[in-house]
Order: C-alpha cells, then structure tokens, then sequence
C-alpha cells in the first residue's frame, strides 16, 4: 500500500470517529449578492443524512415558499411507477422494467399540489457515484429517456457545481410559463 493509500485511509478513518461525534446545531446558506436567506437547518444528524439531498430538500422547501410557486410542492424518493401512469409511451422493454422497478426513483418530485400532476423530477448526482460507475450512467439515461417519453423534465444538479437555487427557479419559471 502506497504512503497515500495509507493517509488516505486513515483520514477516512478519522473522518469517520469526528463525524459519529459531530452534531451540526445551525446552519445557513445566503444569497451572496443579496444576502437573504436561501435556507437553513436548526439541527442536522450527520449520521443519518445524505447532506447534498438536505441542502436540496432545504432550497427547494424555501424556493417553493414564493407565492408564484404557491400551486406546487414536492416529495423525496417517490418510485417512477408511482408518479408515472404508462399510456402507450412507446418505452422499450428495458425502459418499462426500468420504471416498473421499485428501486426506480426520483431523487425530487415537484408536483401540482390540486391535481397531482408531476411538474419536475430533480435529480442530485455524486460526481463518484453518477460519473465514476458504468451501471450507475446507463440508469440515469434510463431515467432520462423515460422521463423524457412520458413528458416530465429533469434536472439534474451535479455536486461539484454551484447556482443550485437559481438553476432550480429557472427551470420552474420556464415550466410555469408554458
């Protein structure tokens, strides 16, 4: 084992002893030209969250508390055939095994709240997961093409990227102008 190799895994190590000790009592995320309030979070259990999914669960429960957004919410985790009704969407044998797969979810939905109609699916990508993995590529194309087929837009929102917030509304307002 290499010297790095070595270091790297006792960083890992000791990452691991500081976060089952660690416990996140406030945090806040600002606008940085404006300086309001993007979200924030009283306490935040590091050993049960998916922290890119909590910053986004957070946004988005701000975002949506604009009044043009009053008519949507959204929910975390939902299984496509769920949310998915398969009325002759031309998907291919692998498409449908795909969605009628439990395991097949969005990471977000955005919904209407009064009709139930799927508005948005958001997606949130690990760069080591999503780019790194073969098999974790050919599923997002999947679920791309099957969203794609049966009229629902995603976003995805990689980690290494920035301007989530902004991204996110205006990706809404495009949709709620159509």
């Amino acid at each position: 084992m290499s010297n790095k190799a070595q270091i790297d895994d006792e960083e890992d190590e000791n990452f691991k002893k500081i976060k089952e000790g660690f416990t996140v009592n406030y945090m806040q995320m600002r606008d940085g030209t404006k300086g309001q309030v993007m979200w924030e979070v009283k306490s935040w259990d590091l050993k049960k969250s998916n922290h890119t999914e909590n910053i986004t669960k957070e946004l988005l429960k701000n975002i949506l508390k604009d009044y043009k957004y009053r008519s949507l919410w959204f929910r975390m985790h939902v299984s496509l055939r769920d949310f998915i009704k398969n009325d002759g969407h031309n998907l291919s044998n692998e498409e449908y095994k795909f969605y009628i797969n439990p395991n097949s979810h969005a990471d977000f939905l955005i919904y209407n709240k009064m009709s139930r109609k799927p508005v948005l699916v958001i997606e949130v990508d690990g760069i080591s997961f999503h780019e790194q993995q073969e098999k974790q590529k050919v599923r997002d194309l999947k679920k791309d093409s099957v969203l794609s087929k049966v009229g629902i837009p995603i976003l995805r929102l990689k980690t290494n990227e920035s301007n989530e917030a902004k991204r996110i509304i205006n990706t809404l307002n495009k949709i709620l102008e159509e």
